[in-house]
């Protein structure tokens, strides 16, 4: 007797649905692992941004600014650091942003799939000629751009940087979007 080779109906729903369940586990645990890239990304360059300013605040004797970068590229009055940051010499001591403090290096752009927010009231970071940050310690929260917190990065006054979890202290806080 001859048998049509295939596969039947039942067969086909079976293998579709093993599928999808395979897919629904395996995409949210892709989906964690680019955030945590993205945020390691994230702390790698604010790290880099915050050490070359120290230094180069105590080599030139000047004060360094690293801000939030607006869209024109100049420095924005927010705690939103999504957009990226824009490290500037303040020449003139005014701690503003102005036509004779010269940009050092190049601006960090925009994070993808991230939103970073300062401590509040932490518009800018101040790096003194002492190396030392102005003020007090800085957080920054790190969030999905759906609004979730992903972790915290936090700056000492005395210019150390750290990575913390979504879960310890200090914990991000993300405004809803």
């Amino acid at each position: 007797m001859n048998r049509v080779k295939g596969i039947t109906l039942i067969e086909m729903l079976v293998a579709l649905t093993v599928a999808a369940v395979l897919i629904g586990i395996a995409v949210p645990g892709a989906t964690r692992a680019i955030v945590r890239v993205r945020m390691g990304t994230v702390a790698t360059a604010m790290t880099e941004s915050f050490l070359d300013s120290a230094r180069m605040a105590v080599s030139t004797g000047s004060a360094m600014i690293v801000c939030p970068a607006a869209r024109d590229g100049r420095c924005e009055e927010s705690v939103d650091w999504s957009l990226g940051w824009v490290v500037y010499a303040d020449v003139d001591g005014d701690r503003r942003y102005g036509l004779g403090d010269p940009v050092i290096g190049r601006p960090q752009g925009p994070v993808q799939g991230l939103r970073i927010y300062s401590t509040q009231g932490r518009r800018r970071v101040v790096f003194q000629p002492d190396g030392g940050n102005e003020g007090s310690n800085v957080s920054f929260s790190v969030c999905s751009r759906d609004g979730i917190p992903v972790g915290a990065l936090v700056l000492s006054n005395e210019g150390r940087f750290r990575v913390a979890d979504a879960d310890s202290e200090p914990r991000p806080h993300c405004p809803q979007t």
